[in-house]
Parts: C-alpha cells; sequence; structure tokens
C-alpha cells in the first residue's frame, strides 16, 4: 500500500519539521529578509477620502408632507464606480490611463443606515490621491444632478404632452357645446397642470453634498498590497523550505536516518527489514531475513561460550515484538539462548520469568536449565531451548547493572547449555541499561523502530558518545 493508500498522519509532518528544523529555519530567515526587502521597496501608498452625503429627492417639494424617494445605498455606490462618473474624472485628473485601472483605486463604502458615502482613493502620489478623492466626490454629485434633471425632464415632457392633449379635447368639447364633458376634460387639465407644477418646483440641484472634503495631502498608509507581497513571500519560502526539507529527507531512506547513522556509527551494518523496505513483503520473506538477523548476531557463540547480545532502540519501548520472533528462529534452528528484558514493557511476555534478584539468579546451580526440566525429573535432564528472564521492578534494584552480574549470568548460562544471552533495553536517551549493557556485550544492535530519524540518531549519538560499539543498525 502506498503512502496515499495509507492514509496522512500528522505525526510524519511533525516529524519531517523536527528532523530538518535547519532547512525550514533558514528558508522561513530567507523568506523574511526577502518580504521586508520586497515590503521596503514597494511604492509609497496614499489614500484619501471624501465623505458625500446622499439626499432624498422630495416628490411634491410643494407639500413638506409628501413622499420622498427611496435611496439605494448599494446603487448609490454603483453609480459612483460607473463609466461616466470615472470619464469624468479621468477628464478632470487628465490622466491617460483606463476607466478600469482608474476603478481599481476607488472604494466606496459606507456605515449601515447611513446616507453617507465615503469615497476613498489609493495612489502612490499623495496629491493625485486628495484630487481623486475630491474629483470622485464631485463627479459622482454631477451625474446625480444629471439623472435627476434627466428623469425629471422627462416626466415634465410628458405631462406637457398629457396637457397639450387635454387642451385639444378642450377645445372640441366646447365647440360641441357639451357642458358635462366640458366640466369633467377641464378637471383634468386642471390635475395637468398643477403635476406639472409639482415636477417644475423639484430642485434637482439638491440631490446630496460633500460633507468632507479632502483639503491637505494625506499621510502615507500601510499598503494592503506591499503587505501581501511581504507575507507571501515568506509563505513562498515556507514552502520552498518544506519541499527541499522534504526532498533532502526522502533522499536518504528511511526519514534521513540511514545515513546520519551511518556516520555516526562508522563501520555499522545498515540493515532493513522486508517489512519496511516493501509493505507487500510476504511474511516467508520477513521470516528469513530475521532468520538471518538472528543467526548472524549469535554466530559467535557456542556450547560453554555464550555471547552477550544487545539489543537496544530508539523508543521507549525495548525491541521485545522483533526478540520474540527472532528467539522463534533460535528455537526452530536449535540455538538455546536465554533473552533478559532490560526495561519496563507493556508487551505480553507470558513465558518470561520474574526475578527480584539477578545477583541470586546466578549463584543458584542449573537455575536457567531448571525452568526447561521436567518438574518430575532432575533440574538439569532438559536441554535448554529459549528462556526468558525479566525484572521484578526497575533494572537498577534487580541488580542488573553491575558487569559482574552481567558476565557471571553470560557465564552461568554457558555453563547450562546456552549460546547467546540477549539483552533487551529501551532508547539509550531514556535509560542507562544501554549505555551500562553495551560496554560488557560482545555485539551491540540498534533497532529502530519507527520512521523517526531524529531519536534514531539522537540514540546512536548516545551510543557513540558511550564508546559502544555497534554492530548492527535494524530498520524493524
Amino acid at each position: 500500500m502506498s503512502e496515499l493508500e495509507s492514509g496522512f498522519r500528522i505525526s510524519d509532518v511533525t516529524g519531517l519539521v523536527r528532523r530538518r528544523f535547519t532547512i525550514l529555519a533558514a528558508a522561513l530567515v530567507l523568506g523574511v529578509v526577502l518580504g521586508a526587502i520586497a515590503f521596503s521597496t514597494s511604492e509609497s501608498t496614499f489614500s484619501a477620502t471624501s465623505r458625500v452625503q446622499v439626499k432624498q429627492i422630495a416628490t411634491n417639494p410643494l407639500d413638506p408632507t409628501s413622499d420622498t424617494e427611496v435611496v439605494d445605498i448599494a446603487t448609490e455606490q454603483d453609480l459612483v464606480k460607473s463609466d461616466a462618473v470615472a470619464d469624468a474624472v479621468r477628464k478632470e485628473l487628465g490622466l491617460s490611463i483606463d476607466n478600469r485601472t482608474l476603478l481599481r483605486k476607488v472604494t466606496v463604502s459606507s456605515k449601515e443606515e447611513s446616507l453617507v458615502l465615503e469615497i476613498t482613493y489609493l495612489s502612490t502620489d499623495a496629491e493625485e490621491a486628495r484630487k481623486g478623492a475630491n474629483a470622485f466626490a464631485d463627479a459622482y454629485l454631477a451625474q446625480r444632478r444629471a439623472d435627476a434633471e434627466q428623469s425629471v425632464n422627462h416626466r415634465l415632457d410628458t405631462v406637457r404632452q398629457q396637457i397639450d392633449f387635454t387642451r385639444a379635447a378642450l377645445a372640441d368639447a366646447q365647440a360641441s357645446g357639451d357642458q358635462a364633458a366640458i366640466a369633467e376634460i377641464q378637471n383634468q387639465l386642471n390635475s395637468l397642470n398643477t403635476a406639472y407644477a409639482t415636477l417644475a418646483a423639484i430642485n434637482t440641484d439638491d440631490v446630496g453634498r460633500v460633507v468632507r472634503r479632502v483639503t491637505a495631502d494625506p499621510e502615507e498608509v500601510l499598503s494592503k498590497m506591499a503587505l501581501g507581497k511581504a507575507v507571501g513571500i515568506v509563505g513562498l519560502c515556507g514552502l520552498a523550505g518544506l519541499g527541499v526539507a522534504f526532498l533532502v529527507d526522502r533522499s536518504d531512506s528511511l526519514g534521513g536516518g540511514r545515513r546520519r547513522i551511518a556516520q555516526i556509527l562508522p563501520g555499522v551494518n545498515v540493515r532493513l527489514l522486508p517489512r519496511v523496505a516493501n509493505q507487500r513483503a510476504t511474511q516467508a520473506e520477513v521470516d528469513a531475513a530475521i532468520d538471518r538477523l538472528a543467526i548472524e548476531l549469535t554466530s559467535q557463540g557456542r556450547r560453554g561460550k555464550a555471547t552477550g547480545v544487545l539489543l537496544t532502540t530508539n523508543t521507549t519501548e525495548p525491541p521485545v515484538q522483533l526478540a520474540q520472533e527472532m528467539a522463534s528462529s533460535l528455537a526452530f534452528a536449535g540455538i538455546p539462548a536465554v533473552f533478559v528484558v532490560a526495561g519496563a514493557t507493556r508487551a505480553e511476555i507470558a513465558q518470561a520469568r520474574v526475578v527480584t534478584s539477578f545477583t541470586d539468579l546466578v549463584d543458584q546451580q542449573h537455575l536457567l536449565q531448571a525452568e526447561l526440566a521436567d518438574p518430575a525429573g532432575p533440574a538439569h535432564s532438559a536441554a535448554p531451548t529459549i528462556t526468558w528472564l525479566r525484572p521484578r521492578g526497575s533494572v537498577e534494584a534487580s541488580g542488573l547493572l553491575q558487569r559482574a552480574v552481567i558476565e557471571s549470568l553470560v557465564t552461568r548460562a554457558s555453563r547450562d547449555g546456552f549460546e547467546s544471552v540477549f539483552f533487551l533495553t529501551p532508547s539509550p536517551t531514556h535509560q542507562a541499561a544501554a549505555a551500562a549493557l553495551g560496554r560488557w556485550v560482545d555485539k551491540t544492535a540498534l533497532v529502530v523502530l519507527n520512521d523517526d530519524s531524529y531519536t534514531a540518531e539522537q540514540a546512536a549519538s548516545a551510543l557513540a558518545e558511550a564508546d559502544i560499539t555497534v554492530t548492527e543498525a535494524v530498520w524493524a
């Protein structure tokens, strides 16, 4: 299963950041520097704001109680940024840019339930910003007046035509002598004359006023574009750094750990179990690789002279699972071995014997072999195979961190027919057992139980600082 198929893990990202923090930090510092340069070299921005009050036009100026027109502020904001207003501003300021470019410099806003429009003009020149804001305010009011005048004139023309038609009808009625028709038409004519007078009284100049004009050149303001450019550069550098970190990380297998650990531990044999290199590896391939590892780690051992082997790891747990798989391989090959769990673990080891004091253990005759003997027969009647031991409390309290105890335990195991004694410890950065036992055994293997090369490198560095020769680095 590919990484995409297996899903995304936040721990992968945090592990990458921790391992390649130097690259990411350098990329961010570079981004901040380039962003600061881009921001400081950006053109200055000036913002000027004119405020225009939009007045409602009375439909009947002769009657103070009459209704007034409803002003739609959103529509008025659009009118400010119309082509007609932009054309007037370009002509007023003598600008050679098109309307689209000009209108990008203008923003129009208003507070809720307010009839005041705030017209803001942005420019790299303070004088242009001041003149632009005022020009848009004036051009908007001029356009609103023109629209109001055009609307009133259109309505006046319509009423005038109706009056002319009604007068002609009145003349015909008077010629015919129809008094009822004359009275009705005369009433219609009077109503039309009143409507005409009402429309003619509308003041189309009183559509609004500038309540605040920009009278002085504005101060420089923080440019959102320059700030966005700076932030964008920082973000791009951060992403580039993340990409470089990922490429560097993946160029060295398993999170960059193998190459670095080979540098920390010169001469170490780096080994990848099949399930690490290939998630589709068959169980037969995995078993074969573990068989080879177990045989090679015990190759120097023989009956009468057991080999002491340390299996430490980069986690807070001893490599119990791998040890159990190796124990099965050794049992199948007929190689007797003792496995000592020198650290706390949550793994189930039902066959392990709990030892209160390893000092007392090595003083007893055939105690290891007795664990495998027939209870009805003598203690030394059964051939030894695999034995598991673990301390009741801490390794320090059990006496396991004493050189004399370790050497005596290996000697006792040799005498009882075992060919190898494996000591399982957590990471040397978590517990002192690995650094102590590594000095008193024949071989040491660092078992990397995950792809977090940061903890693996720390464990390797701790072993190197303790002058322990690591023969195997195994990714399990």
